[in-house]
């Protein structure tokens, strides 16, 4: 049961969050093909945070970049940590890589939008 609500939240997380391949692993068939498409969905989330941090550094040049640089590796450790803890619920279990990459992407998304809010600015 807990599995089947870790589901649907997970893939209308994705949905909200402007996951490109949220329709694709809610299509998939086997827990294996679902780990596979939201790891796609993951590295896809993670480009692009890495092409707006990018954009962020240039737009803000080398006398900030150091500062930004400290507070991103800071946030990848935070992220990695606490997702590897959201992730331990399903310790053992089936669900654990899909809970722990839901909750990358997640975070991953909510931290391209930090950093674009500096792009408008």
């Amino acid at each position: 049961m807990r599995w089947i609500w870790a589901g649907a939240l997970l893939l209308s997380g994705l949905a909200m969050a402007g996951g490109a391949s949220a329709q694709d692993c809610d299509r998939t068939a086997t827990q294996l093909d679902i780990n596979l498409c939201l790891s796609d969905a993951y590295a896809a989330r993670d480009a692009r945070l890495n092409e707006v941090y990018g954009q962020v550094v240039m737009a803000f040049g080398p006398d900030l970049e150091e500062g930004l640089r400290v507070a991103q590796r800071s946030w990848i450790v935070y992220r990695d940590a606490y997702c590897d803890w959201e992730a331990s619920q399903w310790q053992g279990g089936s669900g654990q890589p899909m809970a722990r990459l839901d909750c990358l992407i997640r975070l991953t998304g909510q931290q391209i939008e930090n950093l674009e809010l500096h792009m408008s600015r």
